[in-house]
């Protein structure tokens, strides 16, 4: 995946200089302007914003979001200076040491994240759902089964052996990626922090259902916002009611297994009850609609 880059510069002439640089070393310029305008532009899925060093309380520093990675530039030359392809030289070295150190660019980070929640009953249903969808770069699914931690393992070898989706178990500093089913494991709590990497913590007490789906929609919702969602299926118990909440407060979507095709219906009907949802349907009629979804943006990509 090319390495997404952001410059944030108050000189027009400045910000053309380092646009060249990026452009001559195939980096993929999602944002190009002023600071007055980067506070309402800048974008989620940054990997790297250039800046210069702020020199005042609420500079371009203090606008920058709590993710990406910043590489301050305390001199830009013009292009037409005798300097300019030693300093691009240097901005490149500069580029891949963050790139080495961050692992960026090596994977495809989904720009859309879709929670797949499931309890009793609801590994077929999931397997279903898989089998009738493509997998795309742009998609990612984070699936929450209510399981124990040494049936982990099954769950990935289902997803490989039976659908056309890869698998994986959700791993430290690792983001969710598309064409990829990140496996939630019971072991522990997932968070999602800078640059939306993963950061396993402690699980759930035992007497509450693990691992959590309220707590995932939650982190969802706070890094994805409007560009997550959930499709919660066979179950039991309201491990998703206020997950459900929050997807939706945060723009995304919520979809629901009819309760009358479920083999427990009782994570479903919870979610009509109390929560909120946009679509409740068969698992085919689902997969159906998601496909339908493949050239849709729930979030506005970031401007050139």
């Amino acid at each position: 995946m090319p390495l997404r880059c952001s410059v944030l510069l108050a000189n027009a002439e400045q910000r053309y200089a380092v646009k060249s640089a990026l452009k001559d070393y195939g980096r993929t310029l999602m944002f190009c302007s002023n600071v007055a305008e980067s506070a309402k532009n800048v974008n989620r899925f940054i990997d790297v914003y250039l800046t210069q060093p702020a020199t005042t309380p609420g500079d371009q520093r203090r606008q920058l979001p709590a993710h990406g990675y910043e590489l301050e530039l305390d001199y830009i030359p013009t292009i037409s200076s005798a300097d300019f392809g030693e300093w691009k030289a240097d901005i490149r070295a500069r580029m891949d040491e963050i790139v080495q150190q961050h692992s960026l660019g090596a994977h495809s980070q989904a720009s859309q994240a879709w929670l797949l929640a499931a309890s009793a009953g609801g590994l077929k249903a999931v397997t279903e759902f898989l089998r009738c969808t493509e997998p795309r770069e742009n998609i990612g699914f984070v699936y929450a089964q209510h399981i124990e931690s040494n049936h982990v393992d099954q769950l990935v070898n289902m997803v490989r052996r039976h659908t056309s989706w890869q698998a994986e178990i959700a791993r430290e500093n690792s983001f969710v990626k598309g064409n990829v089913v990140t496996i939630a494991s019971p072991d522990h709590g997932i968070k999602f922090t800078q640059g939306g990497r993963i950061s396993l913590g402690e699980p759930e007490p035992k007497d509450r259902y693990r691992p959590s789906i309220d707590g995932l929609c939650a982190e969802l919702a706070n890094y994805y916002q409007s560009a997550c969602g959930m499709i919660a299926f066979s179950g039991m118990g309201d491990d998703g009611v206020n997950g459900s909440r929050s997807i939706k407060a945060a723009g995304g979507k919520v979809w629901l297994q009819s309760p009358d095709s479920c083999e427990v219906p009782a994570l479903p009907e919870a979610i009509i009850q109390r929560g909120e949802f946009d679509r409740c349907a068969e698992v085919t009629i689902l997969a159906r609609k998601f496909r339908d979804l493949s050239g849709y943006r729930i979030r506005e990509e970031a401007r050139q």
